[in-house]
């Protein structure tokens, strides 16, 4: 049994359903799923300074999980936000949604596009991410559906509409693959997949395979790459 802890690194639970429904789908026979939001922070991460309020309550989360027995952890976010903390702080798989996505749409096709909610500005906050990643040259471009995260579930018709002409528009400008850039859309891949002619990443459940194969394959991140830190004293407010 492959016991995996799946956290969505904000203050609220109504992504907590659809991931766990969507997840059980794919999940592999013998993976235990258990999705949890966080109890502190923002509703929702579209930023660097979202990013920040909600680093420290996902980190704490991932040490918890550690301490439960579970085998993996998913960050599922798209701003992978606390992911390489994280990683520093326990020896189980620790797995981005976004960092999971990315390699694997390399291995799809030579570039890829993201499509994400929030401002129109929230690609820049995404592509800083991919630059720490050496993943930044394959991306063509990195842009917002038109709606902020929350509002995702208002009009999913609408955003799956703004989706697929959106990403019809960077195919032409040379995208191959398509990679869905807010776990706020989880539950609406299906219907994107249907409209597109090219390879689309759903980065919640790319990163559960990447994180069951690492749990089956008994292998975690680098302690040198992601050393554990040194014990001292660390004060909440």
């Amino acid at each position: 049994m492959k016991k995996i802890k799946v956290i969505i690194p904000v203050q609220t639970e109504i992504w907590t359903k659809p991931h766990f429904e969507e997840l059980n789908q794919c999940k592999d026979a013998d993976t235990e799923i258990t999705v949890v939001s966080l109890d502190t922070g923002a509703e929702s991460v579209e930023n660097g300074y979202d990013d920040t309020w909600n680093a420290l309550a996902t980190i704490l989360e991932v040490e918890k999980a550690e301490k439960e027995g579970f085998d993996g952890v998913i960050i599922s976010c798209f701003g992978d936000p606390g992911l390489r903390a994280a990683k520093e702080a326990v020896k189980i798989p620790v797995v981005g949604v976004a960092e999971a996505s990315i390699h694997l749409a390399s291995m799809l096709g030579r570039r890829f596009a993201v499509i994400t909610a929030g401002p129109p500005d929230a690609g820049a906050y995404i592509m800083d991410n991919f630059k720490v990643y050496e993943m930044d040259h394959k991306c063509i471009a990195v842009r917002s559906v038109g709606f902020n995260v929350l509002d995702l579930t208002e009009d999913k018709t609408k955003v799956v509409t703004q989706f697929v002409q959106i990403a019809k528009e960077l195919i032409q400008e040379g995208a191959e693959v398509m990679v869905i850039g807010c776990t706020g859309m989880t539950e609406l891949a299906g219907q994107i997949a249907k409209e597109l002619p090219v390879p689309v990443i759903n980065p919640a459940p790319a990163a559960l395979k990447v994180c069951e194969d690492l749990v089956s394959l008994k292998i975690s991140h680098s302690k040198i790459g992601y050393p554990s830190p040194s014990a001292k004293k660390r004060t909440l407010l």
